[in-house]
């Protein structure tokens, strides 16, 4: 429902809105893999602001979607994750890096990239791991 009687308007709310479910959809079904590539800023307390990921433009990423953040790991050829924390896309800042605030997990994700682990991002969705 628009609030409005102008034909336009509530074609763009129908387009608008179909393009958001869709986009959920495909976020849900087909979840992708990004790389944490660098640490951003610290609090005056030494926390852990933001992070920089391996997704942008290139990825349709955009302000506000999730990523859920792993520590991986192989064991005897085995793949292995432990989930760190969540963080939240600010700002798209070319086709294959964003800027993400970080959610929960600063601690963690910190730890974790700074021993050299590699710490993946897994698209708004935590089913898989």
């Amino acid at each position: 429902r628009t609030g409005s009687s102008d034909p336009e308007s509530a074609e763009r709310y129908v387009i608008d809105d179909l393009r958001s479910r869709i986009r959920s959809f495909v976020t849900t079904q087909f979840p992708f893999k990004a790389s944490v590539i660098k640490l951003g800023e610290y609090s005056k307390r030494g926390k852990l602001e933001d992070l920089y990921l391996s997704c942008g433009s290139n990825m349709d990423v955009t302000r506000g979607d999730i990523f859920y953040v792993f520590e991986v790991s192989d064991i005897n050829g085995i793949e292995s994750a432990k989930k760190l924390g969540k963080v939240k896309v600010k700002e798209i800042t070319g086709p294959d890096s964003c800027r993400c605030s970080v959610s929960s997990g600063e601690a963690d994700i910190n730890t974790a990239f700074l021993n050299g682990s590699a710490v993946i991002a897994i698209s708004d969705n935590d089913r898989w791991w």
